[in-house]
């Protein structure tokens, strides 16, 4: 499609009142393009306040979202269309349905957000009552003909609590509505869209009536909220020795096979990252502390027979700490942990390896990027970095963002598509990749019901600075009695996972020592559940 160059950028919004986050939304384009950006009301409509049926009562309840998009702003200090002339405008259509024929949009080219198959956000209702995640849809309309920019599957943290989940979408609508604009302005690659996606938008989606609201909502709410004060999400880590040679899709993670290593009940540990290094192989991982509420980076070796010792902090800062990934570069040791509370991308060297960590580099500022993952393509002699990039105040667990340097220090240039893809299914991701057989593997997250859910592979097809293209070739559930396996490591002659599972509150006692030690269980001694 050819470029168009508008002189303006219009963002058409109700007559009356609207939600809070057009004003971030007009913010974020102001700063990415050199077109004037205005914010119009529609003229002659009386839209009624559009609120879901649950909206009171969780605000009551839960209080208004702490990104503040969900809040209703009035429009009257807004120009109304009336003001408007020229055809050289494109215009985002944020009136979820009420422009109807309206003159102006016959002329212009124009993009509309679609909730689940709908222009209105209560679109929304359907997959979140049948435990669904929801789709979002950007769609351009020029001379009649429609054409779909965008098609995603979002993922949701808080999916129990509506005005969460319609942040959470607002949030990732603005980044894909810029993206949508960079599309049409400049041709900036996107990624394919969903599949059923037009389907939605030709059978509309059927809206649920209030009653079931009450009848399907209130269970769940209640149930989170006994529930949360009941028990808690827990994360093991497990090694073994590694599985005979084959591509990392075909591994069996069979928790049995693993040897798992408990926290005790004040922490859990995740994030567990392999590293042979002058012949020894060190575990490194996240050992969060739940009276602190932040993490650390502990570390412990694993002797050829398969013993290990005792835990020991080897990186700690003001902020929370994980995703240890390790690596090394011209002689050095380096560690690049996620620092995404920091809103930072840290690098650390080694100086006493493997307990002494310096900071070496900064690599990227101001931005929150979560479990960043390294991996240096010998042939073009080019640095990839693959994080999950949160913007607005939306969700990690279902996006993915590419960087590359031509050195380990940067610059870091972002990707031509980025975010390169956004699926909850296989986006955020699980741990180094892996290079087999000239196939390149990428290990993801599946957070499509919940985080970290499963272990997913990707094989890479074609990765430029301006194309990333992968397909899912298998997935790995975790063994009866977890809920969850989010990262794989494999170096020298082991591999690690970690598991996620439940774990009662009472259980969690701080032990004398703040850290204690760690415990080596024997398998014959654990559960199914994990649980001594």
């Amino acid at each position: 499609m050819t470029a168009m160059q508008p002189s303006r950028v219009i963002i058409l919004v109700q007559n009356v009142q609207t939600r809070a986050w057009i004003m971030i939304l007009a913010e974020a384009l102001r700063a990415r393009f050199s077109q004037r950006v205005d914010i119009v009301r529609l003229e002659g409509s009386d839209n009624e306040v559009n609120l879901f049926p649950s909206e009171k009562l969780e605000l009551r309840v839960f209080g208004e979202p702490s990104c503040g998009h969900t809040a209703w702003i009035p429009t009257d200090k807004f120009p109304t269309t009336a003001s408007l002339s020229g055809a050289d405008l494109l215009v985002i259509d944020l009136t979820e349905g009420a422009s109807g024929d309206l003159p102006l949009l016959q002329n212009v080219p124009a993009v509309l957000p679609v909730f689940h198959g709908s222009p209105c956000m209560r679109g929304l209702l359907a997959p979140l009552l049948a435990c669904q995640p929801p789709h979002l849809g950007i769609v351009a309309v020029t001379g009649g003909e429609r054409r779909v920019l965008y098609g995603v599957e979002l993922a949701l943290p808080d999916p129990d609590v509506f005005l969460r989940v319609l942040a959470t979408v607002l949030a990732r609508t603005i980044t894909l509505l810029c993206g949508a604009v960079d599309n049409l302005i400049t041709g900036k690659k996107l990624p394919e869209p969903i599949s059923s996606l037009s389907a939605e938008l030709d059978r509309g989606v059927k809206r649920n009536p209030a009653r079931d609201v009450v009848r399907r909502w209130l269970p769940k709410v209640t149930g989170r909220l006994v529930g949360s004060l009941a028990r808690t999400e827990d994360w093991c880590i497990g090694y073994r020795k590694a599985m005979p040679a084959s591509e990392p899709p075909a591994l069996n993670l069979d928790r049995e096979t693993f040897t798992v290593i408990e926290p005790y009940p004040d922490r859990f540990y995740a994030d567990p990252i392999l590293f042979e290094h002058s012949g020894k192989t060190s575990l490194f991982f996240e050992d969060y502390d739940y009276r602190t509420g932040i993490a650390r980076i502990s570390h412990v070796s694993i002797a050829n027979d398969g013993q290990h010792d005792e835990p020991c902090e080897v990186l700690s800062r003001p902020y929370h700490l994980s995703y240890p990934f390790i690596l090394s570069y011209r002689g050095s040791v380096f560690m690049l942990p996620e620092t995404s509370n920091n809103r930072t991308i840290e690098l650390y060297v080694a100086k006493n390896y493997p307990h002494d960590w310096r900071l070496a580099s900064v690599l990227m500022s101001d931005i929150e990027a979560s479990d960043a993952t390294l991996y240096y393509d010998e042939g073009r002699r080019r640095w990839w970095m693959f994080a999950s990039v949160t913007e607005f105040g939306s969700s990690s667990y279902d996006t993915l963002s590419i960087f590359y340097a031509d050195n380990l220090e940067g610059p870091w240039h972002p990707h031509g598509m980025n975010p390169v893809k956004i699926d909850p299914l296989s986006s955020r991701p699980a741990g180094p990749l892996v290079l087999s057989g000239g196939r390149l593997f990428r290990p993801a997250q599946d957070c499509t019901r919940s985080y970290g859910s499963a272990l997913v592979w990707c094989e890479i097809t074609e990765l430029t600075t301006d194309v990333f293209r992968e397909a899912v070739i298998a997935r790995k559930a975790p063994s009866r009695g977890y809920s969850g396996m989010h990262t794989y490591s494999r170096a020298g002659d082991f591999e690690v996972i970690d598991l996620k599972r439940f774990r009662w509150r009472r259980m969690r006692k701080a032990m004398p020592t703040g850290h204690g030690r760690l415990l080596s269980v024997p398998q014959r001694m654990v559960g199914r559940s994990g649980q001594l």
